[in-house]
C-alpha cells in the first residue's frame, strides 16, 4: 500500500530539523517561533478534545510546549515526531488540570494504569518516540487515530453503551473487562489520557454505588506511587551526574520529605547504589543524609558552582524529567 504524503507533517519535521541545525542564536529563535506557529493549532485542538478551552489555560499549555521545544537542541538527534510530542504535552497538561479539578479522575487514572501494567498478557502500554503514552490490546494496529475513536471521544456515553451490555459493574474485575471491550473495539493503539476521559464519562452512567472505601483503589495508589518513584529514578539516572545530584539532593514532595529518603524507604535503590550514582563517597554519604533536602547554597558547595548555576542546572534537569516529577508531586521550587 502506498504511503499518503502529509505535507504539514513534512513541514513540521523539516522546520524541526532546521531548528536543531541552527548555528546562531538569531536563527535558533526564528526557527523556534516558526515551529511553535505550526504546532500551536494542533496543541489547542488536542486540549479542546479534553475540555480545556479557557484562553489562560491554553496559554499556559503553550508555555509547556515552548519549554519542550527549547530543549530539543540539547537532546540532539534524532528529531522526535513533533505532532506526537505536541499531543503528549497537551494530554499531560490536560490530565494535570482535570485531575486537580476532580480527584476522582486522578484515582481512576491510577487504577487504569494499574490494570494496564498488571495485565501485560492482554494490554500494551508504551511511549512512542514523541513521548506519547499509548495503550491497546496486544495485537492492536500501530495507528492511534480513527473516525470511530474520534466519535467515541466526542460522545462517549452515547457510543459506548454497547460496551456496557452484560457488564457487571459491581464485579471486582469490571474495569479490566471494560478496557478490553473498549480497546478491542477500537482495534488500534490509543493515547491513555483521552481513554481515561472516556472511562470517566462512562462512570457517570447510573450504576450501583461502590463502597465508601474501595480497597482495590487504595492498593492501586500504593503500587502506583512505588512505580512512579521507580520510573523517576530511571529517568534521573539518564541525566548528567551534576544535574542528577542537584535534583536528587534538593527535591522533596509536597509534605517536605526528601526524594532520596523516599527512594531508599520504598526499596527503589540502596544507600550504596545512591552514593555510587551520585558519585559521593560511601563514608560521607550518611552524614549528607542528615542535611536533606539541601538548599541551593549547600548544593553549590557540593558541586563547586554558584547558587545561580545550581538553579540553572536544576531547571534544565526538571524539564527533562518533568512528567515524572509532576506525577510524583515534587515540591522543590523552580
Amino acid at each position: 500500500m502506498a504511503m499518503i504524503w502529509d505535507r504539514r507533517q513534512w513541514q513540521r519535521q523539516r522546520l524541526g530539523a532546521r531548528f536543531l541545525e541552527a548555528q546562531d542564536s538569531k536563527t535558533t529563535r526564528r526557527s523556534l517561533i516558526q515551529l511553535e506557529q505550526l504546532l500551536v493549532p494542533h496543541l489547542e485542538r488536542t486540549l479542546e478534545t479534553q475540555g480545556i478551552r479557557e484562553s489562560a489555560l491554553k496559554q499556559e499549555a503553550r508555555g509547556k510546549l515552548h519549554q519542550h521545544l527549547s530543549l530539543l537542541p540539547e537532546q540532539g538527534p534524532p528529531l522526535p515526531d513533533l505532532e506526537r510530542l505536541t499531543e503528549a504535552v497537551a494530554y499531560e497538561y490536560a490530565a494535570q488540570q482535570l485531575n486537580e479539578q476532580d480527584p476522582r479522575r486522578r484515582q481512576l487514572q491510577l487504577l487504569i494504569l494499574y490494570v494496564l501494567r498488571n495485565r501485560a498478557d492482554r494490554f500494551q502500554l508504551r511511549k512512542d518516540a514523541g513521548g506519547l503514552l499509548l495503550t491497546g490490546m496486544q495485537k492492536a494496529r500501530r495507528q492511534i487515530d480513527s473516525p470511530r475513536w474520534r466519535r467515541l471521544q466526542a460522545e462517549p456515553v452515547a457510543l459506548a453503551r454497547p460496551f456496557l451490555l452484560g457488564l457487571d459493574l459491581q464485579a471486582t474485575d469490571y474495569l479490566p473487562q471494560l478496557l478490553e471491550r473498549l480497546l478491542g473495539g477500537m482495534g488500534h493503539l490509543v493515547p491513555v489520557v483521552p481513554l481515561v476521559s472516556v472511562v470517566a464519562a462512562l462512570n457517570e452512567v447510573p450504576r450501583p454505588a461502590l463502597a465508601p472505601v474501595d480497597e482495590r483503589l487504595l492498593l492501586a495508589e500504593k503500587i502506583e506511587a512505588v512505580y512512579l518513584l521507580r520510573q523517576l529514578w530511571e529517568e534521573l539516572l539518564a541525566l548528567p551526574v551534576r544535574q542528577r545530584l542537584i535534583l536528587v539532593l534538593g527535591a522533596h514532595n509536597e509534605e517536605g520529605k526528601s526524594l532520596l529518603l523516599l527512594l531508599t524507604e520504598q526499596g527503589i535503590v540502596s544507600e550504596a547504589e545512591l552514593a555510587q550514582a551520585l558519585e559521593i563517597g560511601v563514608r560521607s554519604f550518611p552524614l549528607l543524609l542528615r542535611e536533606l533536602p539541601c538548599d541551593d547554597e549547600r548544593l553549590a558547595e557540593l558541586v563547586k558552582l554558584t547558587p545561580e548555576s545550581v538553579r540553572q542546572h536544576r531547571q534544565t534537569a526538571r524539564h527533562l524529567v518533568q512528567a515524572q516529577l509532576q506525577l510524583w508531586g515534587q515540591g522543590h521550587p523552580s
